[in-house]
């Protein structure tokens, strides 16, 4: 993903029709919804590698040996899965702790130095360039991917069902992850499925610090209350909790199985490896040398 400016956030407004949907009991997601603004500038400074896709339960089993999921062969949902091998659907039923742990591990495998440390409960950022969650702007730049309407591909709730799974198609659960319509970027799923979890502590006035003069490379606290940001919607919702702007919080602790994730990974991490000249044996490395070298993309 390319360096960048956009507008972050939601209009007046689409936060009037977003609460229009909401449970008017729900304090919390009233809460999210009006803390969509102001909208306000963002300018990225850095480029990225955002994950394809959520982080499926292969994947997330093949790096921390277990799958904690409900929607699995052998979770709560398994009877809702009508025989599907659910290892390509988004992991859930994770905590922000959890998929922070899942970008150290990957990371440690990778031979890139950790972004985090996780003790028990506690997980402390470190200088590290290796995985870890995008933050809450990098997350809303790459799913809108130059785009400034309701949903990537526009403001119809109907055409949603092409790129997303949720209330209206999603039979009630997960799905594998690259289904359906991909984004501008390439990136799949970035409405629905699962919730995922980003860099950033939740703040109700968070975004009004930017109003007054645009946010470069902006990074949310750490966690507040503690609660933690989730974008993107989920398989749970319908079509109108599911645009590009729309925040969640809970708790970095919860798990329940609307939770999941992707991944980010710096591509300076990237190009100190190669420099490094720590390729031997791995394809994918030698690919990223070659095309770095010649100029090229990743």
């Amino acid at each position: 993903i390319p360096p960048g400016e956009f507008m972050m956030g939601s209009t007046a407004g689409q936060i009037e029709e977003a609460l229009k949907y909401d449970d008017p009991n729900d304090k919390i997601w009233r809460a999210c919804v009006k803390s969509e603004s102001p909208q306000h500038k963002v300018i990225l400074t850095r480029p990225i590698y955002v994950g394809l896709h959520e982080v499926t339960q292969a994947e997330f089993e093949k790096v921390s040996g277990q799958n904690p999921s409900h929607f699995s062969a052998t979770g709560g949902g398994k009877d809702l899965l009508a025989n599907t091998d659910a290892q390509s659907h988004p992991v859930e039923t994770v905590s922000w702790n959890d998929a922070a742990e899942f970008c150290v591990k990957l990371s440690q495998l990778e031979k890139y130095k950790p972004f985090y440390f996780r003790s028990g409960e506690t997980v402390t950022p470190l200088v590290g360039t290796g995985y870890r969650l995008p933050t809450e702007a990098e997350w809303e730049f790459a799913c809108r991917s130059g785009t400034t309407t309701k949903y990537w591909f526009g403001d119809n709730d109907e055409e949603l069902k092409t790129a997303a799974w949720i209330l209206a198609n999603s039979a009630g659960r997960t799905h594998a992850v690259g289904d359906l319509k991909p984004n501008p970027f390439g990136l799949f799923d970035v409405h629905g499925n699962v919730w995922e979890w980003v860099q950033d502590g939740w703040d109700q006035t968070n975004y009004e610090q930017s109003s007054v003069k645009p946010a470069v490379d902006p990074v949310g606290p750490s966690a507040v209350e503690p609660l933690r940001v989730l974008r993107g919607g989920v398989w749970f919702h319908p079509a109108s909790p599911c645009y590009s702007s729309s925040r969640h919080a809970y708790f970095q602790l919860g798990r329940l199985h609307l939770f999941g994730f992707r991944v980010l990974l710096p591509v300076d991490a990237v190009r100190q490896t190669i420099a490094s000249g720590n390729l031997a044996g791995d394809p994918d490395r030698e690919v990223a040398w070659w095309a770095l070298t010649m100029g090229g993309e990743v």
